[in-house]
């Protein structure tokens, strides 16, 4: 997925994606009830993004190996980033500001 804008999500996440491989590139997720984006038992990149004015986490993963690259993300009301069971991250020029926790491992 490129150049997506998801914005004003009212649901429980506003991208969810389970046992799948996935790039996302120079999407937007702005102003989300919950968590932006969930991923479950995935493999997959999020590079050149923006998170802003989220009620829960940014990127929530669990079981899952993420590549996170030049992310941004502002006002996430719990957790920038949630790397959940038997989850591998690699982040690069990550920046997380004004948010509750910036990166958590379970």
């Amino acid at each position: 997925m490129k150049h997506c804008y998801f914005t004003n999500f009212l649901t429980e996440d506003a991208l969810n994606i389970v046992s799948s491989q996935f790039h996302l590139e120079k999407c937007t997720f702005k102003d989300i009830y919950s968590d932006a984006f969930d991923g479950d038992f995935v493999v997959g990149e999020i590079s050149n993004s923006s998170f802003n004015g989220l009620g829960n986490d940014a990127i929530d993963v669990s079981g899952s190996d993420l590549i996170v690259n030049n992310v941004i993300i502002s006002n996430a009301g719990d957790k920038g980033i949630s790397a959940g069971e038997n989850s591998k991250m690699k982040l690069s020029r990550v920046e997380i500001s004004n948010s509750e926790i910036a990166i958590a491992g379970k």
